[in-house]
């Protein structure tokens, strides 16, 4: 049995693998470890995961909105779907503003926004609510 390579949602196809053990296809060298970021890395010790993935902690997205709750611009759901799509993965909505969501909080804990919006909401649900409450009255 081929060691299992994953990172997220991803579960890399290594040689070995039966081909619905996995759903991500890397087109360079197979996968033998991970980096320090839980990166999945190939014998050289060069990523597994393209900077263009928006799983990647790496990515900005060229397609982004301004967001009240958050203060800043976040990437658009279409902006993460497109790489989800073009690399043929099934994921909702409601999965990829989960995504956007961590990526904000990695790169803003300790911010003020950040104790703020843990201060006026209970979970990680209503924060995701209150961030595309638009979308859901549109």
């Amino acid at each position: 049995m081929a060691d299992k390579f994953t990172y997220g949602p991803l579960i890399f196809v290594t040689q070995g693998m039966d081909e619905d053990e996995g759903n991500y296809y890397w087109n360079g060298s197979p996968p033998v470890g991970y980096d320090s970021d839980g990166i999945p890395i190939d014998k050289n010790g060069f990523q597994c995961l393209d900077i263009s993935c928006p799983l990647h902690p790496g990515y900005t997205s060229e397609e982004t909105k301004y967001n009240n709750i958050t203060q800043c611009d976040l990437p658009t759901v279409n902006s993460y779907r497109k790489w989800f799509d073009d690399n043929f993965l099934i994921v909702s909505d409601s999965q990829i503003k989960k995504y956007i969501f961590k990526s904000w909080v990695n790169n803003n804990k300790g911010s003020n926004t950040y104790f703020k919006l843990l201060s006026e909401y209970k979970n990680v649900d209503e924060i995701i609510g209150a961030i595309w409450q638009d979308e859901m009255t549109s």
